[in-house]
């Protein structure tokens, strides 16, 4: 809005609006920023490493810094370094420099010095230093550049090249292997405002392995084209535990199934008096599964999901051996806001389901969260199905819905089957002569697109 009426002003002026840019120094030091950092293999593609920002204000000897927040892949936040910016001069606690420049208290280093910058980039080694501008949402940026490593130090961004915002490392590159940190972008309000040498296009990865999500599934019975005994069960995640598998020490979140009333799903569930059904654990976006048995027979856990490449996914059986399915990437579907990829195989038993980050299996009839099941029907015989309805948050809102919702939604008079009375309860509703929960579609209102959703669901469409 700022930006729009100094234009506005100088064009009324008839004014060339391109050297009406603002000028002066921006601090580095301030709230509302967020630098995103990937770890970078120069033949390879780059992951995500960690997101820092400056929130909140901490006193030692009674001075005023900002603590720099460091946020992991999977959200878990540390603080760093208390910092501190006066005269265009960080001052750090906690961050480090090519050159430790004394600063004013014992422990705090000069981490970037704009007023004579110079002296930011290493001593011993010969290099060729440079000065130009950047152009930063309209504000005119002093940007220093030295050939040693191609590194840069921008105001009111920090350094861009090896290196995090207070960890300044100004390596040389000289072997494909080598592994570096580097700045991908700089964020204000959501909005990317700068680019850094490090930059891929964000895909900003949910973890699968969260406490507050209920994933809501439905069970049922198959016999000679006829759906027995439907109901519903949840699955959940809550609490940490320690397990010793082969000498190794690793956390591992308890995995819960409940059953569910269908007319509430937001059920209170006593952790404290049932047993896990599995543990999982979330490392580098692979998701590893175990239960008692297995850590009982110095079993190794095993892969239940792998979402580490990006054209690519892998679900893999339980317990069983060296068992997995190969998914394609097909695109991506908003989860909580987050833009999650999905994929699926295309072919064979599981052309009927797919694996979307976040949520994991979404299949109307082979599995749910951490069973997955490879069908072949037998005849005549009755089968049991079971595939994802829905998942909800801790409020109870939905946040995704599987391909078994409708006939959860369907069920308007619950009476755990979808047939002629349920499509009469719409049709009554619309009348306004019930006061039924029949928005079938979830569009907000009852009208005949829910009739014709029910009736879908009866011809198990």
């Amino acid at each position: 809005m700022k930006k729009a009426l100094i234009l506005l002003l100088v064009a009324l002026a008839g004014v060339n609006p391109t050297i009406a840019q603002e000028t002066g120094y921006q601090p580095l030091v301030r709230e509302g920023i967020r630098w995103h950092y990937f770890k970078v293999y120069l033949d390879q593609v780059n992951k995500e490493a960690c997101i820092m920002s400056f929130q909140g204000d901490s006193i030692v000897n009674g001075v005023q810094y900002k603590k720099c927040i460091e946020e992991d892949c999977y959200g878990q936040q540390t603080v760093v370094a208390l910092v501190r910016e006066k005269d265009q001069v960080v001052y750090s606690i906690g961050g480090s420099t090519a050159n430790i420049l004394p600063g004013e208290y014992v422990g705090e280093i000069i981490l970037y010095d704009f007023n004579n910058p110079i002296r930011m980039f290493p001593e011993d080694v010969f290099y060729e230093f440079e000065q130009s501008t950047i152009d930063i949402e309209g504000i005119s940026h002093n940007c220093y550049t030295c050939d040693y490593g191609n590194n840069k130090i921008i105001e009111g961004i920090g350094i861009d090249g090896s290196g995090t915002l207070i960890n300044l490392e100004f390596a040389i590159y000289t072997s494909t292997n080598y592994q570096y940190t580097g700045l991908s972008y700089v964020e204000e309000n959501g909005d990317i405002i700068y680019k850094g040498s490090a930059y891929e296009e964000p895909t900003h990865y949910q973890p699968l392995v969260r406490e507050g999500v209920r994933w809501i599934n439905r069970s049922y019975l198959v016999f000679e084209d006829t759906i027995i005994n439907p109901h519903y069960y949840g699955i959940e995640i809550s609490g940490d535990t320690v397990i010793n598998n082969n000498g190794n020490l690793l956390t591992y979140k308890k995995c819960y199934s409940f059953a569910v009333n269908k007319d509430d799903c937001n059920v209170v569930i006593d952790f404290s008096k049932r047993f896990p059904d599995v543990y999982l654990r979330e490392v580098d976006k692979k998701v590893y599964c175990t239960d008692y048995f297995a850590v009982r027979l110095h079993k190794q856990p095993i892969i239940l999901y792998d979402f580490s490449d990006l054209d690519q996914a892998i679900l893999g059986d339980r317990f069983d051996e060296q068992s997995t399915e190969v998914f394609t990437l097909v695109g991506t579907e908003t989860v909580c806001g987050h833009e999650c990829r999905a994929f699926t195989d295309g072919v064979g038993y599981f052309s009927f389901g797919k694996l979307v980050e976040s949520i994991g299996l979404v299949s109307s009839y082979m599995g749910d969260l951490v069973n997955a099941r490879w069908l072949q029907f037998a005849g005549e015989m009755p089968e049991e199905l079971y595939g994802l309805s829905h998942v909800i948050d801790a409020a109870g809102n939905i946040i995704y819905n599987g391909p078994n919702y409708l006939f959860f939604a369907s069920d308007i008079n619950g009476d755990n089957k979808v047939d002629i009375a349920d499509v009469n309860e719409v049709i009554n509703v619309m009348l306004g002569k019930s006061a039924a929960t029949a928005d079938v579609t979830g569009d907000g209102k009852v009208d005949i697109s829910d009739v014709n959703a029910v009736i879908n669901a009866m011809l198990g469409k």
